[in-house]
């Protein structure tokens, strides 16, 4: 489990690994796999995207919701929203209404 979880060098996943080491022993080794994809969602989801909100490099801080988006590529609704950082990405209103801000 800890060879898995810890891919990236983050400590986040990391506190998955004791529930790791129980589902593996209860629900066998492809637990090992779910409790690894689990841990990455809300590593993205919840620390990588605030976290990197503070990433994003306005020249003056915008009046919208924006993100970080480690998913964004060149030509993405939203994304490189403050002109440096193709991560940076708008969320939650007008056009990018339908990009959820997490």
């Amino acid at each position: 489990c800890e060879r898995v979880l810890n891919q990236t060098g983050n400590a986040i996943p990391m506190l998955f690994l004791e529930a790791c080491k129980l589902d593996v022993c209860v629900g066998g080794p492809e637990m090992l796999a779910y409790t690894a994809m689990v841990a990455s969602q809300v590593y993205q989801k919840v620390v990588a995207a605030a976290a990197g909100a503070a990433l994003c490099e306005f020249a003056h801080p915008p009046g919208h919701s924006y993100i970080w988006d480690p998913t964004c590529s060149m030509g993405v609704l939203g994304c490189l929203a403050d002109g440096k950082n193709i991560e940076c990405r708008y969320c939650g209103f007008g056009p990018y209404e339908s990009i959820p801000c997490r």
